[in-house]
């Protein structure tokens, strides 16, 4: 695909700047590598900032922060980049999107891959002496899966999942219990003309519905089970200066957890839209122009649907923490000597963490929020951890991110090619 270049972070910040593979060396990278006496060491690199008036927003808990206690292991090194990774529902599993095609399954208790999709992956001496764990042995393929989400919900024997690609491809697979004696199975596909970027399931709706976005602009919804296109959310003509659609390709797609009429998106337009399916209509806006969103995973919605956090990709850039009620910011949290790509809210009902997946710091950033000593007064610290897999040149730019369903443990995927699991 044409656009395939455009997948992986670029080596400097802006909207305007060209398409290119990541550097193994940064600027941004070795100043982090001065801040920092050895590996595995989480540093704080921000402040913590006093925030009032998000009584009305929720009242809760004081925990310790997890990037002190969290471990490392790591799933796979220096196979392709990593475009996306995902948790079973049960947390068994663990799918990963890889820029040659290939969508790999891993056993999240073992490490162990268990199947991989479109290729056929095979693990030679050479390879695992030259630090690749598990590749390919066939060529890359033309599209690579660009996205992919669990059904919600699904148990062992009826696990789903759906994927989006470069061709504007869109599969639902049919994942078995036993995957090492039973095959993978397409149950659903249809197709757009356009490249697409993300994917999700509407969650909490009597049919079958999923919601897709990429380069045309626009969020298609299907029903699966009549295999028909529901409604499009796009741009509409309007007056003055109300935002009614994405002008530029869009990165992500989220539908709500706490209703499954709201699905929020974002795009190469500076802007994270909430809209509602049942008007078609946008209803809340979250825009800025330092809000540079060039990829990855940079938008989430909170479990309870309260709170929109973003990532602007650039350098110095920040995480904005937004009132999905229309307040305005809530906290803005700079990132020192990196580039934030990824964020997501963890998936508990209160959903007290951030975590930050950056380009030139290394791996993770964990964000988590603290009630503050007087009501309404509350706290976000933001650390980090310099910990990267597969490779000695220096830190590796993270691609995407997410939380467990059941625990609080975070699966990480590399432009490098390592996935990687951070836990208690």
């Amino acid at each position: 695909s044409s656009h395939l270049g455009s997948m992986v972070p670029r080596s400097s910040g802006g909207m305007g700047s060209g398409a290119g593979r990541v550097t193994k060396r940064s600027s941004s990278g070795a100043l982090y590598r001065e801040k920092s006496d050895e590996v595995g060491e989480f540093q704080k690199v921000t402040w913590d900032k006093s925030v009032a008036g998000l009584r009305d927003l929720r009242c809760e808990r004081e925990l310790p922060h997890p990037s002190n206690l969290w471990k490392v292991r790591l799933l796979a090194s220096r196979c392709i980049e990593v475009l996306s990774c995902r948790w079973s529902p049960d947390d068994e599993l663990i799918a990963a999107a890889h820029f040659d095609g290939g969508v790999r399954i891993w056993d999240s208790a073992t490490g162990a891959l268990v199947h991989t999709l479109h290729l056929d992956d095979s693990e030679d001496p050479e390879n695992v002496e030259r630090g690749i764990k598990y590749c390919s042995k066939d060529d890359m393929l033309d599209d690579c899966t660009t996205d992919l989400r669990w059904r919600p919900g699904c148990t062992r024997d009826k696990r789903e999942l759906l994927t989006v690609n470069t061709e504007g491809k869109i599969s639902i697979f049919k994942v078995p219990r036993n995957l090492g004696s039973e095959s993978v199975d397409p149950a659903w596909h249809t197709a757009e003309d356009r490249e697409l970027r993300s994917c999700d399931w509407v969650r909490g709706s009597d049919d079958c519905r999923i919601a897709v976005g990429g380069f045309a602009k626009i969020i298609s919804v299907y029903d699966v089970e009549a295999s028909q296109l529901v409604t499009s959310l796009k741009s509409k003509l309007t007056v003055g200066n109300k935002i009614t659609g994405h002008s530029k390709r869009i990165h992500v797609v989220r539908c709500a957890a706490h209703d499954p009429n709201i699905i929020l998106s974002a795009a190469w337009d500076h802007a994270a839209l909430i809209w509602d399916l049942r008007t078609a209509n946008v209803v809340r806006w979250f825009t800025a122009r330092d809000l540079v969103m060039n990829g990855g995973e940079p938008a989430d919605i909170s479990t309870a649907g309260d709170m929109v956090v973003t990532a602007s990709d650039m350098e110095a850039g920040d995480v904005t923490l937004w009132d999905a009620g229309g307040k305005g910011v809530v906290d803005k949290v700079p990132c020192a000597y990196s580039r934030p790509t990824s964020v997501q809210f963890s998936k508990d009902p209160a959903s007290v963490d951030v975590t930050v997946g950056c380009h030139g710091m290394g791996t993770c950033g964990f964000l988590r929020r603290y009630e503050g000593t007087s009501p309404g007064d509350a706290r976000w610290s933001l650390r980090f951890t310099s910990w990267f897999p597969g490779s000695q040149d220096g830190p590796q730019a993270v691609w995407a991110v997410d939380w467990a369903h059941r625990s609080k443990r975070v699966c990480v995927g590399y432009t490098s090619g390592g996935v990687s699991v951070l836990g208690e």
